[in-house]
């Protein structure tokens, strides 16, 4: 019980990435406070052969271009599934090969993590990956410094509904997302999880009712030519 109490004040904490974060690193993509009503779905550590193909269908369904980060082992493993991302007109980002937690690694175990998934989703995808997000959003001098030399965009995320902790529980992060967005989020979402289900079940819910508010979805830009812009706090009151 106070185990879950603690997960759900967490939760409720950081479903918004807090301003101090983006004001420390602002080097860092963040949102895209500049695009008023888009939102930008990411979906990490896949491919996963059970989630991935359903959770493709219904963005096909719905017309929407996502960004999926991806782990090079499950790359590796199911190169079919990043070939059916791309061929979808959706972005691959490197997750790292093996998803640890690399805060206090030495730089080039950092490196190595993130080359050696640079490699595989090339090999499987065709083209590079340009962004990088790193396993549970661990930042350090290593991560940061790896990332630029790489010459790859590090992408964080806004809104964090918190599906990993809600697998039985699509509702809420149907509530989460809906009471939390705003114009501009990168929102941080799973289909390499065993949440997958309720991801999926939860935006089934959800697309439908932010398009009726306004909302479009769109894809990670390319051109990051303006980033004091984009990379700007919103308007908190907006």
């Amino acid at each position: 019980m106070e185990k879950s109490l603690k997960t759900a004040a967490v939760m409720t904490l950081f479903q918004r990435t807090p301003n101090f974060a983006r004001r420390f690193l602002p080097q860092v993509i963040w949102c895209f406070p500049a695009r008023t009503n888009e939102l930008f779905l990411t979906f990490d550590d896949g491919p996963d052969p059970e989630f991935t193909p359903a959770l493709l269908s219904l963005l096909t369904k719905h017309e929407i271009r996502a960004a999926f980060f991806l782990i090079g082992k499950k790359a590796r493993k199911h190169p079919q599934l990043v070939r059916e991302i791309v061929a979808a007109g959706h972005l691959v980002g490197n997750h790292t090969m093996h998803h640890p937690r690399l805060r206090w690694r030495r730089r080039l175990i950092v490196k190595e993590e993130i080359q050696s998934a640079q490699e595989v989703l090339e090999d499987c995808a065709g083209i590079p990956a340009r962004f990088f997000r790193p396993p549970y959003g661990a930042l350090s001098p290593a991560i940061l410094g790896t990332v630029r030399e790489m010459n790859l965009r590090m992408i964080m995320w806004s809104l964090m509904p918190g599906d990993v902790w809600r697998v039985d529980n699509p509702s809420a992060i149907v509530s989460s997302i809906i009471k939390y967005v705003r114009g501009g989020d990168i929102i941080l979402l799973h289909d390499g999880h065993r949440c997958g289900p309720a991801t999926i079940s939860a935006l089934r819910e959800t697309i439908p009712v932010l398009r009726e508010k306004g909302y479009r979805f769109s894809v990670l830009p390319d051109d990051f030519s303006s980033t004091r812009s984009l990379m700007s706090l919103p308007n908190e009151g907006s």
